[in-house]
């Protein structure tokens, strides 16, 4: 109704246009006897009838024959008890006037339910130092049936599915957004030295290339061709570093880096003693570099030993 609770209790008759307006439920006002004193204008639309036609008739002649036994149970243990009542009858729907032949159209036709199931909730009316009950207010709302469980069911379903796919939506927005500020957070900016506005064309930026160092040759004795002189009658020669610096030159570094030694990739193996180390390799009945340094010797010995003894084609056996 677009009002809050205080708004709304400020209106005039407030109270009569809440029960007008309420069209989900039937109140009604019975008497001890079990008669319609009053009723609200919802039966119109729940039942069908007006409530001008019900009122001052017999209740239970709108409750199902089958059902109107235990109503009455129910409604009499209330008063005697005093307490409230919970009640499920089957009430009257309003029949159809029947229709003209020329409007009758069998195609058209709708079977429309004879009968709803109603929850009746109500209580006693009494006065206070007065023990005869006075009047009794019950309120009839409809059941929900299976095939209404249901839709309301499928209807709470949809809704939640549109919550769903709107809340998907969102996060995807999110995502989308999240890595295109991951993306440009992490690409490093551009020098400004190798920017299009600093070259043209397809000329390569001299910054952005790496400076290449001449090394300098190895140490050697660099002659000088400056004519001798009587105080230095030969040639000046002058020693380089491999670093530039002049032998006795005071910018030259304190400690000169020392030449490290590559190992050798070959290992050599003495062909007699299988020796792996030796300070020098001789020539043996291999070839050179196949002995050791003792057992070259001893094959070097040995082999002119030889040739002292026997001048013509002896073999050369090396033990």
């Amino acid at each position: 109704m677009g009002y809050t609770g205080c708004e709304f209790t400020k209106r005039k008759r407030w109270a009569d246009l809440l029960i007008t307006e309420l069209t989900e439920a039937i109140i009604l006002i019975l008497s001890t006897q079990c008669q319609i004193l009053y009723c609200s204008a919802a039966v119109k639309e729940l039942l069908g009838w007006r409530d001008e036609d019900l009122i001052d008739t017999e209740f239970l002649d709108l409750v199902n024959v089958d059902d109107r036994e235990n109503f009455k149970k129910n409604f009499e243990q209330s008063i005697r008890n005093k307490s409230d009542m919970q009640s499920y009858v089957r009430m009257q729907v309003k029949p159809e006037l029947p229709s003209t032949p020329a409007s009758t159209n069998a195609s058209e036709a709708t079977p429309r339910a004879t009968e709803v199931l109603f929850e009746i909730i109500g209580y006693p009316h009494f006065i206070e130092g007065d023990d005869s009950c006075k009047c009794f207010f019950a309120t009839a709302k409809t059941y929900p049936s299976r095939n209404t469980a249901m839709l309301n069911t499928f209807l709470e379903l949809k809704m939640e599915n549109q919550r769903l796919q709107h809340r998907i939506h969102e996060l995807r927005a999110q995502n989308a957004a999240f890595m295109q500020t991951a993306l440009t957070s992490t690409i490093p900016a551009l020098p400004a030295s190798i920017l299009p506005s600093n070259f043209g064309g397809n000329q390569t930026p001299t910054s952005s290339l790496p400076v290449q160092i001449p090394i300098d040759p190895p140490p050697s004795t660099v002659p000088d061709h400056t004519e001798s002189t009587a105080a230095n009658p030969s040639p000046v020669t002058r020693n380089f570093d491999a670093a530039g610096f002049q032998e006795g030159d005071p910018e030259e570094p304190a400690k000169k880096k020392t030449k490290k030694q590559v190992p050798s990739t070959s290992q050599r193996v003495c062909v007699t003693c299988g020796r792996t180390d030796s300070p020098e390799w001789r020539k043996g009945p291999l070839g050179p570099k196949t002995l050791c340094n003792a057992c070259g010797l001893r094959w070097a010995k040995q082999a002119r030993r030889l040739d002292d003894t026997s001048e013509g084609g002896g073999s050369n056996t090396f033990v």
